[in-house]
């Protein structure tokens, strides 16, 4: 496609935002003196990455030198551009859009790397992480600070009726960042933005660093065996400080503080770590985190009105599937509508089973953890190593590859002779129906090390799928902690193991199957981030359905399926307190949305909000906003988006059960739509689920799921 004349008066527009990113330290740069370029594996452009001999230096020497190629390649193409007499002969996407495609991918296979290296190794901590990061940001930020490829794009979409799904999709990834990036400012404004832009990060900066301050003071020890007779292995793991994690000793650090209060059964310890984690960034004067939560907020709000939204939070929603503030608040609305009264209904029966239990006083936010899990257990008697011996991983695999081949006509086997970066890596080829080529390849990263970091599992996009130039096949590393096979045993996996390998595979799934010839649109790249875990929850779905539960499960000394009885209670575990579950995750995303779309103070929002969302009584101590991180970095007014992504991900399977989950030639024909139409779709999300499904979302399927609402037939 030709460029439109109304761009040629751009060419000689030079616009500071490369300059201003390096000048107002936007981005940290390091020296750029990459070593030892000819053994360096990182620099070269094989199938699969060679691992062997990578080093900390070998990285960040690689990705220099990828960032170094990218910024000459980037300026020699918009120079050429530039040099063109007449620009509607300039071809888009031939001669602007996929030079850049080729000149990234090599950086940014370079960066994939280090990102996997960092959560299955102990080369990368987060120092050297960072400098490596910042790096690879500063270079790739350039392709959506150029006003010349901004309105050459912004130009092109005007006239896409000619254009692919992902062209189209192309052309507006580069216009809406190119927007977001303040590219259509005044050069004052523009400067204005750049300048607030270099506040907050001062400011988040700040906030972090004293954050994770006083995290390292804090520390409460344990001795006493019989404070963690119940905790389950993989926290056992995390807080013991010594070679045996059954024997001890142990010690509750800030990350592991909320998970150890629900199974800590002494009452006066949890009331002491709950008001200790509440109370996080106000009681020493060294680590006050006040100042900072203001400040990021006020800077947050004048960066939103510079690029012309009311709110941050209306910022926010520019880049998001549920399109605006409203839409959210709806969402959330009807979701509490069906929450509240369950959870008063859930607290009053927690007090009683409490009362019972010799606990003979009103429960405190901190006791319903612990109380909560005493109850599943004399309720259904669910014991993690009884389920664990039904599911070994190579059961679960199997069963799984099985589902993916129903649902995507997908056949997935085990590669061997691959170079990975550790000997426990397992490397899968994912071969279409209609291919004998492999799609694509995951990486699986199963077990526990001592020098891997703990992963309750994660995915991580290694390559995505591009058809440009001499292209690539989509690759995904998925990272796991699993205890490994040992005495005889095979590696066992818990239920909520089982749960989120589903999970990650199907975050894997949308990425190894993307239809996009681009990159920069493939797989979840221009994913929005409240679509983003859809996937990963439709196939969690799957996981808690009886008959794959079946398919997965095997006792691996008998064979023998899961007991009919453990089978119906996986699913009465799963529902067991919704209401009082969903109602704090209401409340938090509300709070959220709330502390970024007004400048009232954080503590008159919340003392607003919390009887709204709580059955319990608020506690006068309770700072928790001030502690509440993700919202103060990347995820602020989107803390909502993992919730809108569940929802998005019932409304989808129910779209499977309408034609029956046992039905095997019709899951085939829905599984092949949902692929086609929604997990590769070339649109932005809500168009793909509205292609999908012929709606717009509903969240009653999800009520429904978490049984806080009855089918419809049952309803009157």
């Amino acid at each position: 496609m030709a460029l439109s004349l109304t761009c040629r008066r751009l060419l000689y527009r030079q616009h500071p935002t490369f300059l201003q990113c390096r000048q107002s330290g936007y981005i940290v740069m390091l020296p750029d003196v990459p070593l030892h370029a000819d053994d360096n594996p990182l620099l070269r452009s094989d199938e699969f990455q060679d691992y062997s001999g990578l080093t900390v230096r070998k990285c960040y020497d690689g990705v220099v030198r990828r960032a170094l190629d990218f910024e000459a390649g980037f300026w020699r193409v918009e120079k050429h551009i530039k040099g063109k007499e007449n620009m509607s002969e300039v071809d888009l996407f031939q001669e602007y859009l996929c030079p850049i495609e080729e000149l990234s991918r090599p950086l940014e296979n370079a960066y994939n790397v280090v990102k996997i290296l960092r959560q299955s190794s102990d080369l990368m901590n987060s120092e050297k992480y960072g400098k490596v990061a910042s790096r690879a940001a500063l270079a790739l930020h350039n392709k959506y600070s150029s006003p010349l490829l901004y309105y050459s794009c912004k130009s092109a979409l005007k006239q896409s009726t000619s254009l692919q799904d992902d062209q189209k999709r192309l052309l507006k990834k580069y216009t809406l960042l190119g927007k977001l990036n303040g590219l259509e400012l005044s050069n004052s404004n523009y400067e204005a933005l750049m300048a607030v832009r270099k506040e907050t990060l001062k400011n988040q900066t700040t906030y972090n660093n004293k954050l994770e301050h006083e995290a390292r003071l804090f520390k409460f020890p344990i001795s006493d065996p019989h404070m963690m007779k119940n905790v389950p292995q993989h926290l056992l793991k995390a807080m013991s400080e010594g070679p045996d994690p059954s024997r001890g000793p142990w010690g509750v650090q800030f990350w592991t503080m909320e998970p150890f209060i629900e199974y800590c059964p002494d009452a006066l310890v949890r009331d002491k770590l709950w008001h200790s984690r509440v109370t996080f960034g106000l009681n020493n004067e060294l680590t006050v985190l006040n100042a900072e939560v203001d400040q990021i907020r006020h800077s947050r709000r004048r960066e939103a009105k510079i690029l012309g939204f009311e709110s941050y939070a209306d910022y926010a929603m520019e880049s998001k599937m549920a399109g605006s503030v409203e839409n959210t608040l709806n969402m959330l609305d009807h979701l509490l509508e069906k929450a509240r009264p369950a959870q008063a209904h859930e607290i009053e029966s927690l007090n009683k089973f409490a009362f019972q239990s010799g606990f003979h006083k009103p429960l405190a936010f901190w006791d319903v953890g612990f109380w909560k899990h005493e109850q599943l257990n004399k309720t259904y008697n669910l014991d993690e190593n009884y389920l664990s011996a039904y599911f070994p991983l190579e059961n679960v695999l199997d069963g799984l590859f099985s589902l993916l081949n129903d649902l995507y006509g997908v056949e997935i086997h085990e590669k061997t002779g691959v170079n990975t970066w550790h000997r426990d890596v397992r490397v899968f080829e994912v071969f279409d129906k209609s291919s004998t080529l492999p799609s694509g390849h995951v990486f699986l990263d199963p077990y526990a090390r001592p020098e891997k970091p703990y992963s309750g599992g994660v995915a991580l996009t290694l390559r995505n799928r591009s058809l440009v130039g001499s292209g690539q096949s989509p690759q995904v590393g998925v990272v796991f902690s699993f205890s490994p096979p040992s005495s005889g045993k095979p590696c066992l996996l818990s239920f909520n193991n089982v749960v989120n390998l589903f999970a990650r595979f199907g975050y894997a799934a949308q990425v190894v199957l993307s239809k996009s010839a681009y990159a920069e649109v493939a797989g979840t790249s221009f994913m929005e981030s409240d679509a983003a875990e859809v996937p990963a929850h439709f196939m969690v779905h799957w996981a808690f359905n009886p008959s794959v539960v079946q398919r997965i499960s095997g006792h691996y000394e008998t064979g023998e399926k899961l007991p009919d009885t453990a089978l119906n209670n996986l699913d009465k575990v799963r529902r067991h307190m919704a209401g009082f579950s969903l109602c704090n995750e209401i409340y938090k995303c509300r709070l959220d949305l709330e502390l970024f779309a007004t400048d009232i103070p954080w503590k008159s929002v919340m003392d607003e909000l919390w009887p709204r969302y709580s059955a319990l009584p608020q506690d006068p101590l309770d700072h928790s906003p001030m502690s509440f991180y993700q919202i103060f970095n990347d995820a602020s007014a989107s803390y909502y988006a993992d919730l809108w992504s569940r929802v998005i991900a019932a409304d989808i399977f129910t779209a499977f059960e309408e034609v029956g989950v046992d039905n095997k030639e019709g899951i085939r024909t829905q599984g092949e739509r949902f692929r086609d139409l929604y997990l590769t779709g070339l649109s932005g999300s809500a168009e793909n689920f509205r292609r999908f499904r012929g709606r717009d979302p509903s969240p009653d399927a999800f009520l429904l799921w978490l049984g806080l609402q009855k089918p419809l037939k049952q309803s009157k």
